[in-house]
């Protein structure tokens, strides 16, 4: 048996399975939580338990994704900030030629762009 699998049972289950064993006292005044370490403990001293090897895969390959994450975000920020000394190249030329419909077309891109970054800086990578 599993640990996760102790953990999913209700309390009352895990008191009837609490009486199978006499290594285990006072289940029934016991909370979940003694309920699960107490049983654990007994069938580890047994040899009934078994090792949970999912997690350790599962926790490696969120650490993995996260990992590829942090990595497209740092490429979108590159990316954005590219992007936004492009256009304040372009609103520059575009205020030489007292274009002022462009440079509110290009004030609004580059506003957006700055927009992105900022959410980009404050949001942590989720990958769950």
């Amino acid at each position: 048996m599993k640990k996760n699998e102790l953990e999913k049972m209700t309390v009352t289950n895990l008191r009837e399975e609490a009486r199978k064993y006499e290594e285990i006292e006072g289940a029934s005044g016991m909370k979940k939580a003694e309920l699960v370490e107490a049983l654990w403990d007994v069938l580890v001293k047994l040899g009934e338990a078994e090792e949970e090897e999912e997690k350790v895969e599962v926790a490696v390959s969120v650490q993995e994704e996260k990992a590829e994450v942090a990595v497209s975000v740092q490429e979108q920020k590159s990316q954005l900030k590219k992007e936004i000394k492009e256009l304040k190249a372009e609103r520059d030329k575009a205020k030489k030629d007292k274009d002022r419909a462009n440079i509110k077309r290009i004030r609004h891109k580059i506003k957006k762009a700055r927009r992105k970054l900022k959410l980009l800086a404050v949001a942590p990578p989720s990958a769950e």
